[in-house]
């Protein structure tokens, strides 16, 4: 039902398929856990509530300037006040280019940015935020943003099955 991407890279990661498929309060679970409680639903018993850190404050900052710069929204006082490094802009460019770069090659009519959509996995609510949902007439994309140190694959990802399943 879905193929990944060709080309990954630690920017961003994709998941297509070829189909088309309220905000919840604080979540005890998060879509990037899948893979522990998934194997072990035990696991979730021990789980704690979602806390911020100073890396997940700056990560929800770059996704939304992700959103501004898709939406074309103004992002100049938003730039100066959150004082990009260079490395964070050249990532947020290269988002917002293969995001575009998506929505013409599958001939797209629509774009949809941080949607967010809860669901409930064994009694539990997740609330999954999708980046970028590029809806063609044959083709759906999505494409997860990734602003971590971390390597990930689009192959065997939890995280965007559960984006799959939302949508």
């Amino acid at each position: 039902m879905f193929a990944e991407r060709r080309k990954i890279n630690r920017l961003f990661i994709y998941l297509k398929f070829e189909e088309r498929k309220d905000e919840c309060e604080m979540y005890k679970l998060s879509p990037s856990k899948a893979h522990r409680y998934l194997k072990c639903t035990k696991s979730l018993e021990y789980d704690t509530e979602f806390v911020e850190t100073p890396w997940t404050i700056r990560g929800n900052i770059l996704h939304e300037f992700g959103e501004r710069k898709l939406l074309e929204k103004e992002t100049h006082l938003f730039e100066i006040e959150n004082n990009f490094r260079d490395y964070e802009k050249f990532l947020i460019n290269s988002y917002v280019q293969a995001v575009m770069s998506e929505y013409n090659l599958i001939q797209a009519d629509t774009l949809r940015v941080e949607e967010k959509e809860p669901i409930e996995i064994y009694g539990n609510q997740i609330n999954l935020i999708i980046d970028a949902l590029v809806l063609g007439k044959k083709i759906t994309s999505i494409i997860d943003l990734k602003t971590g140190n971390n390597d990930i694959s689009p192959k065997d990802n939890e995280q965007l099955l559960f984006m799959l399943i939302a949508f």
